[in-house]
Parts: C-alpha cells; structure tokens; sequence
C-alpha cells in the first residue's frame, strides 16, 4: 500500500483510529429482522474488533442496547454512543477525514435519505452530536458542513492523491441537487475535499440498488494507482450488460499523469433474491479496510465466496482476509461498507 503522505479525503487504507458503526434498533426499518440484523451486527463488529477498536452508535434507550457481553472477549475495545438514529447506513452520513495544510479537518455534506427515499432527520445530525460528546481530539477541525449539496460517503473514492472517483448516474440523480450544476457541484466537491481531479465512471445501479449507483457498489480504489471492480464474470447476472459497460470505462481511466489505474477484476454476485423474488445489489466490492486486515462481505454461495476470499489475500498478501456473512444486510440493500465509516489515525 502506499506509504507517500496523503492530502484531501484520506484513503480508507491509511491507519484507523477506529471504525463507527449504528445499532440496529426498533425505530429502523430493521424492525422485521432485528434478531438475524443483530447476530450479523456482532459477527462484523468482532471481526473489526480483531484489528482496531469499534464505537457503536446505539439509541438512548438502555432496552435497545446491544448485549455487552457478546463483546467481553474482543482483542479492540467495543464502545457504546447514545445517539438516536433513523437508520444504520452510517456510510452515507458518517464524518469525512480530510488532512490539509490548515490541519486535521472532518467534513459534512447534507444527508437527504437517498434523494428524500426515507427518512434521515437524525442520521444528519449524527457528527454534530459525536463533536458534542467530544468523540473526537480537540485539535480535529469542527465540521466543514456544505449543507447546499446532498452527497454521501457511499458515492465518493479517494485515492489520497487528489484524485476523487464517482458514478456520474448517482451524480445526476434527482431530488438530490436540483436547482445546481453539475459544475457547481463539482466545484463544490473540489474545493471541500481538496480534490486535484475527478474521475467518472456512469454506470446504472446494480439491480435492487435504491442509493442511484454508489461507487462503493461497483468500483474501489485499493491504493494510489489500483481500482478493484465489479466484472462482467457471469452472462446469467441481471447485472452483465452494465458491468460490461463499467469495465469499458474504468479501463479507460487516467490519474494525475495522464496514465491507467492497475486493475484488480473481483467477480459478480450474479443473481440474489429475497423471499420475495427481488433482486438484491449484492457485490463484493463492498469490503473495508481495517489495520492489517480487509473484511470481505460473502453472500452464501460456498464456491464464488470462496474465490473471491483467495483473490483477495492473493493481491493482499500483507493484509488478513476475514469473511463476514452480509446475506440479512443486503437484504436491506446495503452490505459491510455501507455500514461502517472508518476514522482516520489522530482524529480520536
């Protein structure tokens, strides 16, 4: 991995001070799965525990805490934060690291539920709260809060470099921005994120994807100069002729110098329904960087998981690979990224 100094929104590799994750409670949509959400909860929060400590969000209500005992053993500490949330996604809501010449600095854009979809009054208020409880070290910078534009960590890759990666599809999406540019909005992203150069890929959402088209879904930097991708790995995917498409594109893409990223193909999902036959975004590009570690979300297909676990530590030799089972998290459309944000070395 890369060893330069970064500047702008740090890279998800660079070392963690921790990783942020909200409970899954009864005031959730998860309400209907609350016991198989919690036992996926504490499986993904141990894993993470192995590596770096975990801060929990959970709501003020002592009845809605997660059991502390399922914790006891854990190499990390596991934290409890009484903040009362709408939902889990704490990707899309979560406070962005940034390093830049005037110091360590945490940044916020406008959270509207994925284009007004649900509810997000709470989620948006989430880091005021966490700087209110002094969650974070004095001399971390108060949010920069760009509360024109609605923008969510799922749809932003940094390769720590300058170099900003989005899904023009998700850039465009409606009931996001309206009344702004596109150039106004890229401005603004440039300029609260201390990016060099924006890169696009315009890629339809996996199938079942309800956030437009997350980068995060589809495309990842894996370091300065290496992106993993979704392939086109399986002609039966409801996926193929987008993922097509996506690999066309991201091949095409240069950095600072003008030069193609290192490209790193990881398998498609293919093909997941739920008990009511509607497909799900699954994807494998979902994973999170921890210290020393990469957690890998499986979806239940022994075969294709197990592929993709020796690809992983065959590109990450240095790096553990641990799997974590994310088949009750997609089921509400999201996956291990989706329900993390990590928090950059120094900000704690």
């Amino acid at each position: 991995m890369d060893k330069k100094g970064c500047q702008g929104l740090l890279p998800e590799w660079t070392p963690q001070a921790g990783v942020l994750l909200v409970w899954p409670h009864s005031h959730s949509d998860w309400a209907p799965l609350l016991a198989q959400a919690h036992a996926q909860y504490i499986e993904l929060i141990l894993a993470i525990a192995k590596f770096e400590p975990v801060f929990v969000i959970c709501p003020e209500e002592l009845e809605e805490h997660p059991p502390r005992g399922c914790f006891a053993g854990s190499h990390y500490p596991v934290s409890f934060i009484p903040i009362p949330t709408n939902d889990t996604w704490i990707r899309d809501y979560g406070p962005l690291c940034k390093a830049s010449s005037r110091g360590k600095q945490l940044v916020q854009y406008t959270y509207n539920g994925w284009g007004q979809k649900y509810p997000s009054y709470l989620d948006n208020q989430v880091t005021y709260r966490l700087l209110h409880k002094d969650f974070f070290k004095p001399d971390v910078a108060p949010s920069r809060q760009d509360r024109r534009f609605a923008l969510e960590g799922g749809g932003i890759e940094s390769n720590g470099e300058g170099i900003l990666l989005v899904n023009r599809y998700w850039l465009e999406a409606s009931n996001r921005n309206e009344g702004y540019t596109q150039d106004e909005l890229k401005e603004s992203i440039r300029d609260s994120l201390e990016v060099k150069k924006i890169i696009e890929v315009d890629c339809p959402p996996l199938e079942g994807d309800d956030t437009d088209g997350h980068i995060d879904t589809i495309v990842r930097f894996v370091s300065s100069d290496c992106l993993a991708y979704v392939a086109p790995s399986d002609p039966l995917s409801p996926n193929y002729k987008s993922l097509i498409l996506l690999e066309k594109q991201v091949k095409a893409l240069k950095n600072l110098e003008e030069k193609p990223f290192e490209l790193l193909p990881l398998p498609d999902v293919g093909a997941l329904e739920n008990e009511h036959g509607e497909l799900l975004p699954a994807t494998y590009a979902n994973f999170l960087f921890v210290n020393g570690g990469i957690i890998v979300p499986t979806y239940g297909k022994k075969t294709l998981d197990e592929q993709v676990l020796a690809l992983f530590q065959k590109a990450f030799p240095s790096y553990k690979i641990i799997p974590v089972e994310a088949t009750t998290l997609i089921q509400w459309h999201g996956s291990i990224h989706c329900a993390t944000m990590q928090i950059a070395k120094d900000f704690l």
